[in-house]
């Protein structure tokens, strides 16, 4: 497992730096480096799609940068053709529904991080699809490339998750596939397929009318929404759970 730096302690650093100066880049010549001497932070913000990643090149960005923030949510949504997790840490074993072009044994946190490094290490393509094993892809983690830039990786989690509706019964192990046909949600905190990982726990545990309490109104359904039971998956790291709304049962992917 790799180590990454906390999001917290990437917080407290930015509240010391007298300036920041963050990118979202689409290739390195995006990149603007200011001479601002040791308090100045470069972070850098990227989506770990793995298209996404082997259409830059890590081994010119990552000298340049401080940090490098991934965008470690929205694997799957309600544009997916698929109802699984937002926020998957490890390999699923499922297909992503999004596109034929996006590999789904690498849609996941941990598969992006091996594909940065690989990327930086001048072994772009190093791909699963090409027959690669994960073994032969981990091997990036003891590499000299690893040594010096596996630290500036930061990885946050999502307070929210994102539902769908389905008639997919909640499986009865953890050795599950955790991908299930779903529809449009009917249901949220905010707006339909989107919940406040609060709002979650607090039905979860029975508690739903401090919903209310954050000083937010929230969608009216919510109040008479009913929890059925969640399943944790052992291979993502990551929850699934359902949630009966109107009659309509919802699968709510949170971290």
């Amino acid at each position: 497992m790799p180590r990454v730096s906390s999001a917290l302690a990437l917080a407290l650093a930015r509240m010391c730096a007298p300036r920041v100066q963050t990118y979202y880049i689409d290739s390195p010549a995006d990149i603007v480096v200011e001479d601002g001497g040791p308090s100045i932070t470069n972070p850098l913000i990227v989506g770990l799609n793995p298209n996404v990643i082997d259409a830059l090149d890590y081994a010119s960005i990552l000298p340049l940068v401080d940090t490098v923030n991934l965008m470690a949510y929205d694997f799957n949504g309600g544009w997916s053709t698929v109802a699984s997790h937002n926020a998957p840490f490890y390999n699923n074993r499922g297909a992503q529904g999004t596109s034929t072009e996006e590999q789904p044994a690498e849609f996941n946190t941990y598969d992006g991080i091996l594909n940065i490094m690989l990327n930086a290490a001048g072994q772009k393509g190093k791909r699963k699809k090409s027959g690669n094993t994960q073994a032969a892809r981990e091997a990036i983690l003891n590499s000299p490339t690893a040594q010096q830039h596996l630290n500036k990786l930061v990885v946050g989690v999502p307070y929210y998750g994102r539902s769908w509706t389905t008639a997919a019964a909640k499986p009865t192990t953890t050795d599950f596939v955790p991908y299930f046909t779903g529809g449009v949600a009917n249901l949220g905190s905010f707006e339909n397929g989107v919940w406040d990982t609060s709002d979650i726990l607090y039905l979860r545990d029975g508690q739903k009318q401090k919903s209310s309490l954050k000083g937010r109104s929230i969608q009216p359904g919510l109040a008479n929404a009913t929890w059925q039971g969640e399943a944790w998956d052992q291979y993502a790291c990551a929850n699934l759970a359902w949630i009966n709304a109107g009659g309509v049962t919802q699968l709510v992917s949170y971290n």
